[in-house]
C-alpha cells in the first residue's frame, strides 16, 4: 500500500467512525427553561411599580381594564400595560439561589415590580450575556433586559395622554365663546358670539379630537402652571351627570389643559392646543381641497 492510498484509507475510517459516533449518539437533552412567574395573566388584578427615590405607582384592572389609582387616579395606556405583563411569560436558562444578592445588585434593587402577591426585583446586568439580573421570592434569574427597559419611568409616562378618557362621554361643551350641545340626536351650537357659523361636519370632528388627539406631554402637579401667562376655563359635561372643569393654561410654546379633578396636566403644541379650544381653528382646513 502506498503511502498516498494509506493516507487516504486512514482519512476514511476517521470519517466513518465519525458519522457512526454522531449517528449513535444520544439526543442532547433540550436547553431547560425556567419560569420567572407562576401566575397567568388573566388572573392578575393589581400592579405596583417602585423605583427607589421615587413616588409609587400603583394599578388595579376592573375587568378587562387597568386603570391607575397611584400617585393618581387616571386612565392608563392599556397596550403599556400589558406590554410590562409580558414579564409573566419570561423564562431563564439559568437559576441561583437567592444569595450574595450584592453580587448580582440586589441587595437594594434599583425597581421593584409587584404583580398581585408575587415581586421581582431587578438588578445588575450579566455583560456576556446581555441579560439582567432578577430576583423573585428564593431564586434569582437572568432574564432579557427588555423586560426592565418596559417599566415607566414616571407615573406621566403610563397615563393615557387623551383628554377625555374612555367611558368619558361628552354631551355639552362650555366655552368663554360659546356653547355647544346635543340636543335631539344633533350637535347644536349656542350662545354663539361670532358671526361665522360652524358647519356640523367640523363640530363633530371637532369632538372626535377631544376623545382621540394625545398630547405631546403630560405633567402631575403643580408644575404645569408654571411659566403660563394665560389663564381660562371650560367645561364638559358628561352624557352621565358629570362635569369636567378644565383650566386653560397658555404659554410661548404649548396650550396646557389642566384637570383640576386629578392635577394632569395636558400639553398641546400652541395649534394643536387651539384645534381643541375652537372649533373655527379646524374649519378652514376641512374646506380645503384633499380634506
Amino acid at each position: 500500500m502506498t503511502h498516498h492510498a494509506r493516507l487516504n484509507w486512514i482519512m476514511f475510517a476517521t470519517l466513518a467512525g465519525l458519522l457512526v459516533f454522531l449517528y449513535f449518539r444520544p439526543p442532547s437533552p433540550e436547553l431547560l427553561e425556567y419560569p420567572v412567574f407562576n401566575k397567568p395573566m388573566a388572573l392578575m388584578h393589581s400592579l405596583r411599580i417602585i423605583r427607589r427615590h421615587q413616588e409609587e405607582i400603583a394599578l388595579e384592572r376592573s375587568g378587562a381594564q387597568w386603570r391607575m389609582i397611584k400617585p393618581v387616579d387616571a386612565a392608563v395606556d392599556q397596550q403599556k400595560v400589558e406590554a410590562i405583563l409580558e414579564i409573566l411569560n419570561a423564562r431563564s436558562e439559568h437559576q441561583l439561589p437567592a444569595a450574595d444578592l450584592g453580587r448580582f445588585g440586589l441587595l437594594q434593587p434599583s425597581i421593584r415590580l409587584f404583580i398581585d402577591d408575587q415581586s421581582i426585583g431587578f438588578g445588575g446586568f450579566a455583560p456576556v450575556k446581555h441579560q439582567q439580573y432578577v430576583q423573585t421570592e428564593q431564586h434569582v434569574y437572568l432574564i432579557s433586559p427588555r423586560y426592565g427597559l418596559l417599566l415607566p419611568r414616571s407615573a406621566a409616562e403610563l397615563i393615557n395622554p387623551v383628554v377625555l378618557q374612555p367611558g368619558e362621554n361628552p354631551s355639552k361643551f362650555v366655552l368663554p365663546q360659546f356653547e355647544i350641545a346635543m340636543q335631539d340626536g344633533q350637535w347644536q351650537v349656542a350662545s354663539q358670539n361670532q358671526n361665522e357659523s360652524i358647519e356640523h361636519e367640523t363640530i363633530v370632528q371637532w369632538i372626535e379630537r377631544w376623545q382621540s388627539l394625545p398630547a405631546a406631554e403630560l405633567t402631575i402637579g403643580g408644575s404645569a402652571e408654571a411659566g403660563s401667562a394665560e389663564k381660562s376655563k371650560i367645561g364638559i359635561e358628561l352624557q352621565d351627570g358629570r362635569t369636567i372643569d378644565f383650566e386653560v393654561l397658555r404659554n410661548e410654546s404649548s396650550i396646557i389643559l389642566l384637570r383640576p379633578d386629578n392635577g394632569i396636566g395636558y400639553h398641546f403644541p400652541i395649534e394643536a392646543g387651539r384645534q381643541l379650544l375652537d372649533p373655527h381653528a379646524i374649519q378652514p382646513q376641512l374646506s380645503t381641497p384633499g380634506h
